[in-house]
């Protein structure tokens, strides 16, 4: 699978593995309200596993999540990562396009972070997200501050909606960030 020149090299996995990260993007406040024992969780674009593994650790051992990345090197480097953590058994690496995959079950929690303006069809991604939804799932949506502003923001939550995504809520200071929930109208 051809890798996009824009997206992290795995050479380059740990500057996204940094401790200082945690203090910005700290997984168990920003996802606790949504994450719980045993939900099943699809992280699109997991890269190495900054929030995978604690992700796995919130859904515990009847819980699953299922890390999807296009690079195999950083599913490589997860799946170690996993194993020294032990929550590898909550953890299925999916080798996959953010728009082309398939899971055996629907999904109570996505994560979405800082994948969508990497993509070529927005519309593809949430609507092949929303297929794995239960209703009332949640997205938990974020783009970076410096590759997305306000107005291309609200054209790709627009196009959430064209997918059959409800826009909760909208909050961030340097992130762009949304709660999005599956609606199955």
């Amino acid at each position: 699978m051809r890798v996009k020149e824009d997206i992290c090299p795995v050479g380059k996995s740990e500057m996204l593995l940094s401790k200082f990260r945690k203090l910005i993007h700290n997984p168990q406040r920003m996802f606790s309200p949504f994450v719980k024992q045993g939900c099943k969780v699809l992280e699109i674009g997991c890269g190495p596993g900054f929030f995978t593994l604690p992700l796995a650790k919130m859904v515990g051992n009847s819980g699953k999540v299922f890390a999807l990345d296009l690079q195999e090197g950083m599913l490589e480097i997860l799946q170690k990562r996993a194993k020294l953590a032990e929550v590898d058994r909550q953890i299925e690496s999916v080798l996959s396009s953010a728009s082309e995959f398939k899971l055996a079950e629907k999904v109570d929690f996505v994560l979405l972070f800082y994948v969508i303006h990497e993509v070529p069809n927005p519309l593809s991604v949430f609507r092949k997200i929303y297929e794995h939804c239960h209703q009332g799932t949640r997205v938990y949506y974020t783009e970076p501050p410096f590759h997305v502003d306000k107005g291309k923001f609200a054209e790709f939550l627009e196009i959430a909606q064209q997918a059959g995504f409800i826009v909760e809520k909208k909050f961030g200071i340097l992130d762009k960030t949304a709660i999005l929930r599956a609606s199955h109208v």
